[in-house]
């Protein structure tokens, strides 16, 4: 059975029928549900992730040119991605995998090293000589908004696939144009829609979902909220604040919500409803607010 570039370290292969890649929802299905598990270096692939990859191969597989992968918070995206880097870099392609920020790029370097996955950086000051050897390249995406025509790196390094983290932000007419460069292109996102609310089908010719939140809270990836525990007793007066893709439009809602007098009264409301020791979170609209949560606590 040729299985391409998905070839996982997998327990009970006994089970997987020469049929197993015929249809991708099968695929999905039975690698999800099953006792499959991937190791590279020192990070395990768990069978949700796993599923993802093949789900993902099998839509190139079958002609698609760029797929999405949707994986909310607690799926883990930065272990699906380097599943990804270390498979398709052990089949002779060339990897991109482009991320947003100075410390995600040196986070993806730092974890594709522990996974053992040979790997280098293209990004101004980052300390790193680019080796045009490496089969996997780290780059922010603000160097290749601004270098991408005049880097001899891009002139030479020629990537057989892009990793897009954060696809849902890299939807722009210039990345509509970088895009062009990809010849294959994989995208990393929780959000499957850009900032307008509009779907990524415009960029991404397919979809894999990895789990949705409730199998997550299922499988202990994340902590439900009870009914009852979630406190916010002051309500402010949001008329005219305006939306945007379904949501309050953020700076209007910011500027509304920036007062004295905080959302809940973080520590009035933790004195009242402090009955244990459990840690709580707060959430502001913006990372300005944190300022005048501060304040209060």
């Amino acid at each position: 059975m040729d299985v391409g570039w998905f070839q996982p370290a997998v327990r009970n292969r006994d089970d997987i029928s020469d049929a197993f890649f015929k249809e991708k929802t099968e695929i999905f299905q039975a690698v999800k549900g099953g006792d499959f598990e991937m190791q590279v270096g020192t990070y395990t692939l768990d069978s949700r992730q796993v599923a993802a990859i093949a789900a993902c191969r099998e839509e190139f597989r079958t002609g698609n040119k760029s797929v999405l992968i949707v994986a909310p918070t607690g799926c883990g995206k930065t272990v699906i991605t380097v599943g990804l880097a270390h498979l398709l870099s052990r089949k002779g392609k060339k990897v991109d995998i482009i991320m947003s920020g100075r410390q995600l790029v040196f986070q993806m370097h730092d974890t594709l090293i522990e996974a053992q996955v040979p790997v280098t950086v293209l990004m101004s000051d980052s300390g790193h000589q680019f080796d045009l050897n490496a089969p996997v390249a780290v780059i922010s995406k603000e160097t290749i908004e601004a270098r991408r025509k005049s880097s001899l790196a891009f002139q030479v390094w020629k990537p057989d696939f892009w990793i897009v983290d954060e696809a849902d932000v890299c939807t722009s007419r210039i990345w509509q144009e970088l895009f062009q460069l990809a010849p294959l292109k994989i995208g990393m996102t929780a959000t499957p829609c850009d900032g307008k609310g509009k779907g990524l089908g415009y960029l991404y010719d397919a979809m894999v979902s990895v789990a949705s939140y409730s199998e997550l809270i299922a499988a202990g990836r994340l902590v439900d909220v009870p009914a009852g525990k979630v406190f916010s007793p002051y309500r402010p007066e949001l008329g005219g604040v305006g939306s945007t893709a379904g949501d309050y439009s953020q700076q209007p809602l910011s500027q509304r919500m920036n007062t004295d007098q905080l959302v809940g009264d973080i520590v009035q409301e933790w004195i009242k409803h402090g009955e244990d020791e459990l840690p709580r979170g707060r959430f502001v609209v913006r990372v300005q607010r944190t300022g005048t949560s501060h304040c209060q606590c």
